[in-house]
């Protein structure tokens, strides 16, 4: 793994294979970016991701649940400026808030405690009670880097906290942890669209 965020580079060993690691990896690196590897990477997932979740600019979700698919339409619109070369490196930063505010509106609907932060919610009884120990960790890990994401703006001068690589782990890590969710919550929306 190349050089990226620490606590992105632990999550992604403890949550991918290393082939899967070794081909974001490649794919972060190519310029221009290789929006068309992605896409086929998100959609091995099945269920709605950045390159399914609209149809042209619509979104394909209910609105009564956008707290969980509106992030998605920006994850979208982030990939598609990396890809045309628009200041890639300033955009992990809002890509991952993106992905944590989706993880976060699953866990406020399973934990019932929608004032609650991410981290804080994931606390609550409820989310003790019906999320796995294992994922439990894994989202306790996410809500970490997704802290940095929202309040750390310390780095060193021109230099950025989070690359390309590490918006596409925390994407990809963000899709893998949201499949193990959306059965936990009632949502309006039919996921079947998404196949």
């Amino acid at each position: 793994m190349t050089k990226g965020n620490i606590k992105v580079n632990k999550l992604a060993t403890d949550i991918l294979s290393q082939a899967e690691i070794d081909e974001i990896t490649a794919l972060s690196q190519t310029n221009p970016f290789d929006l068309v590897s992605l896409i086929a990477i998100d959609k091995r997932f099945g269920g709605p991701g950045f390159s399914n979740i609209n149809d042209e600019r619509t979104g394909r979700y209910e609105l009564t649940d956008e707290d969980i698919f509106r992030p998605l339409q920006y994850c979208a619109m982030h990939f598609e400026m990396v890809a045309e070369g628009s200041k890639a490196e300033w955009l992990p930063r809002f890509t991952i808030q993106m992905c944590g505010l989706q993880l976060e509106g699953l866990v406020k609907r399973i934990s019932k405690k929608s004032k609650l932060p991410l981290g804080a919610a994931l606390n609550s009884p409820l989310a003790i009670k019906h999320i796995e120990s294992s994922k439990r960790t894994h989202l306790i890990a996410f809500s970490k880097i997704y802290n940095d994401a929202k309040h750390t703006v310390s780095a060193s001068k021109d230099s950025h906290l989070f690359a390309v690589q590490d918006m596409v782990l925390v994407y990809i890590i963000s899709r893998i942890l949201s499949m193990h969710l959306y059965n936990k919550v009632q949502l309006v929306t039919d996921l079947s669209i998404f196949q």
